[in-house]
């Protein structure tokens, strides 16, 4: 029996749960095949060559079992979220322990499971991928009770399965990938914010925001003065992330929960606001320097403020790539007819 405690994860504890489930299983099996089980919990096998072969199945799973409980309840650090290591580490256990549980389980256990490997494969496999024509080909026949389940059934839902599995993981895989580089863009527009936010305050008129009024008579200024001011370029910014952050509010709002153990969301909002201080300070540059068509006549600070909000706002039309591919990531990875399968040559 494994040691249960709490999971500080929701991921945590399917893979303890899951772990478990397939513990039992595989220990049931090996025992109606005249195997023991010792008392360290591992199977020993009996005087038959097949209950050898259980034997050795049936540790392979408990074994991949193990590991994967030990992925789940490793202490998270910084890096390896960033890899995601622990949970695909755990994943890709509970996966291999599937497979060979399909090796090792009982005829009814199988035919069991039969439907769902069918399902399975028929989502996420090509029509003309081999392993899936192959799989519902055997599917069909195996529902008539008088066709004997194979030992080649078997091998052959074991790699259908097994293939499911890898291109799920490559779908993850990039989703991480995409997660990864929106934080590592936020923290170099975040770096690059508060150096403009630094250099304002400590070089005033070397980023000059304050804009003339339209008799050209007055200076006015982010923070209300007639000069330029430390003030300037910080306010301009804070207003700039009010606006992205009610873009950011209304895209995030959009997008359906992922289906990948990975969330972009959070990337994605932290990218699009922190984006919106630094298009908020170019927009007013942009407007101090006439570039803008059609704004001619800016009277007052609250002008100045109000267009340093559309902005910030305005780092959404920079961004609609990355929430397509944010939105595309929520969905599982289905098969397209004609799309070949990722780096084949690399799968298990």
């Amino acid at each position: 029996m494994a040691d249960w405690k709490p999971a500080e994860r929701a991921w945590r504890a399917g893979v303890l749960a899951r772990a478990e489930v397939l513990r039992t299983l595989a220990v049931a099996a090996a025992l109606e095949q005249g195997c023991g089980v010792g008392s360290d919990g591992s199977v020993e096998a009996g005087s038959t060559a097949p209950s050898r072969r259980a034997a050795s199945l049936a540790n392979r799973v408990l074994t991949a079992a193990a590991d994967a409980e030990r992925y789940a309840r490793e202490k998270q650090t910084f890096s390896r979220w960033l890899t995601g290591s622990l949970l695909e580490g755990a994943w890709a256990n509970l996966h291999g322990a599937e497979a060979y549980l399909l090796d090792l389980a009982g005829e009814d256990h199988v035919r069991g499971q039969v439907p769902v490997v069918t399902y399975e494969v028929r989502r996420y496999l090509r029509p003309t991928d081999p392993r899936r024509v192959a799989v519902e080909a055997r599917a069909a026949a195996l529902r008539d009770p008088r066709i004997q389940l194979t030992r080649e059934d078997r091998v052959l839902f074991g790699a259908a399965l097994r293939g499911v599995h890898y291109r799920n993981a490559v779908a993850y895989m990039k989703v991480r990938s995409l997660r990864n580089t929106q934080i590592g863009f936020a923290l170099v527009f975040a770096v690059i914010a508060v150096f403009l936010g630094v250099l304002g305050a400590t070089e005033p008129t070397a980023i000059s925001l304050c804009l003339h009024s339209d008799s050209g008579a007055t200076v006015i200024c982010p923070t209300g003065r007639a000069a330029e001011s430390a003030g300037d370029v910080a306010l301009v910014e804070l207003v700039g992330l009010i606006g992205a952050a009610v873009a950011a509010t209304r895209a995030v709002s959009g997008t359906a929960r992922p289906s990948a153990p990975y969330s972009v969301v959070v990337g994605q909002a932290l990218l699009k606001t922190v984006l919106g201080a630094i298009t908020a300070v170019l927009g007013v540059w942009f407007l101090r320097a006439g570039f803008v068509p059609g704004v001619d006549d800016v009277d007052s600070q609250a002008e100045i403020l109000v267009y340093a909000v559309v902005f910030g706002y305005a780092q959404q039309v920079l961004t609609q790539l990355i929430d397509r591919r944010a939105e595309a990531s929520t969905e599982p990875p289905v098969a397209v007819p004609g799309e070949p399968d990722p780096a084949p040559q690399s799968e298990p």
